[in-house]
């Protein structure tokens, strides 16, 4: 990978100096990076090798991303990379954690709720009408056959939140903005971070809370604080990984959660038209 080489004279990842003319930290290894120059590139780049040699970083990067949202973004805006899994590469790792150990979520919702629940429901009824006929299956069938093409690519579509979040976070940042990449940086993470926690939900934290509401005699909403804890990782990620104060990041993350709605709308209407024109097979 082609490093960018004006850094200054010390490392960004262990502060040890460096020359002008070194590509790699002498002390760690790490290519010599500019913290004022993020291109996406180094992103991809640095990914792709990621992907084909994992080690110790695994574990750490994963706690870090569950136990201190935005602080993995944040030490990629300072530079300190070699240290952690890449972005691209924790996403994909994450998502095949979620495949593999299948949780609750709404990555892939049914054909009904397509046709009957979302915001474009009256729109799409009508060509999942005319599918129907034109497949010649029992209607059962055809739901059934949707279902299984639908959850065969969602586990591809998910990355299609990824830019669309991405960018709604770099408008909202104003004085802050900074770097597209910080953005897209951070909304990896983000999105690996929910993926996991579906993956655990009905394994770990539901079964925790149930019980505890079997010892408080049902008086513990157990489900609907399994839902909601997700949602405390937005203002925790944003103050973190763009350094907002507490005046600012409560409105702010309330805007990005509207946005992810709206964003997850989209993602389904795609995923809708896909299975759509892929047709039953």
């Amino acid at each position: 990978m082609r490093a960018v080489v004006d850094a200054g004279p010390s490392c960004t990842n262990c502060l040890g100096a460096v020359a002008a003319e070194d590509a790699y930290c002498r002390h760690c290894g790490q290519p010599v990076v500019s913290v004022d120059h993020r291109p996406l590139r180094p992103l991809v780049t640095q990914s792709l090798e990621e992907a084909l040699s994992l080690d110790g970083r695994l574990l750490q990067s994963f706690w870090l991303l569950v136990a201190r949202p935005g602080y993995l973004s944040r030490e990629y805006q300072r530079g300190r990379r070699r240290r952690y899994l890449s972005p691209i590469s924790l996403f994909l790792l994450a998502n095949l954690v979620f495949f593999l150990m299948p949780g609750l979520s709404d990555f892939s919702v049914s054909l009904l709720d397509q046709v009957t629940l979302q915001p474009y429901s009256a729109w799409v009824a009508p060509q999942a009408q005319q599918a129907l006929a034109a497949s010649g299956l029992p209607a059962e069938a055809f739901a059934a056959d949707y279902q299984a093409r639908a959850d065969a690519i969602a586990e591809l579509l998910v990355i299609l939140h990824v830019p669309l979040l991405a960018l709604v976070s770099y408008l909202l940042a104003f004085n802050r903005r900074g770097f597209l990449v910080d953005h897209v940086v951070a909304t990896l993470h983000f999105f690996a971070f929910l993926m996991l926690y579906y993956a655990q939900l009905p394994h770990v934290l539901l079964p925790l809370l149930n019980g505890l509401d079997a010892l408080l005699g049902g008086r513990l909403p157990a489900w609907q604080i399994a839902v909601s804890l997700q949602f405390l990782y937005i203002p925790i990620m944003l103050r973190t990984a763009f350094g907002y104060a507490w005046w600012r990041v409560i409105p702010t993350s309330v805007v990005y959660l509207v946005a992810l709605y709206w964003v997850h709308v989209a993602y389904r209407l795609i995923q809708f038209e896909l299975v759509m024109a892929w047709g039953p097979g």
